[in-house]
């Protein structure tokens, strides 16, 4: 089949009407945006995924549409490749919404910022947050409770 995935008569030719859901995925934000509208506009009660690369249009999109809007793979590998850039350990990454958390182990060395910082002067609102603590070469994570110090024996 061929024709714009937006065009009425496009979706129409692929069975909108039977369908349970739309998934639009092109690498374009407006043809992935008119072809979930106009799915919308034909049919109420049709679920549509979205992809849009634009995160601020994605979560007005989101907001104003009740669409679901899929991450795209750029956005879910920049924490990883950030954290190795800086040299840390990533131990895992969680999808919030349009926004990606990075859990990374950070060892503390003598002589540097964090030595003999309490864990929650670390904490730095949508930066940073100490969440575990394990002191030397143990196994044991401790939760940081003000006010625990950093040392160079310590991960945070």
């Amino acid at each position: 089949m061929f024709g714009g995935v937006s065009a009425e008569v496009t979706l129409r030719a692929a069975s909108l009407g039977t369908c349970r859901a739309l998934v639009a995925v092109t690498n374009d934000d407006v043809t992935n945006l008119e072809a979930a509208l106009q799915g919308r506009a034909m049919s109420q009660d049709l679920r549509v995924v979205l992809r849009l690369f634009d995160s601020d249009l994605a979560d007005r999109v989101q907001r104003n549409f009740g669409i679901t809007i899929s991450q795209s793979v750029p956005n879910l590998a920049a924490p990883a490749f950030a954290a190795a850039m800086l040299r840390r350990e990533v131990l895992g990454t969680i999808s919030v919404g349009r926004r990606v958390l990075l859990i990374a182990e950070v060892p503390i060395q003598a002589g540097s910022e964090l030595d003999g910082l309490a864990s929650d002067a670390v904490n730095a609102p949508r930066q940073a947050q100490v969440i575990a603590i394990q002191r030397h070469a143990t196994d044991t994570l401790e939760l940081p409770a003000p006010p625990t110090t950093s040392s160079p024996a310590v991960t945070a």
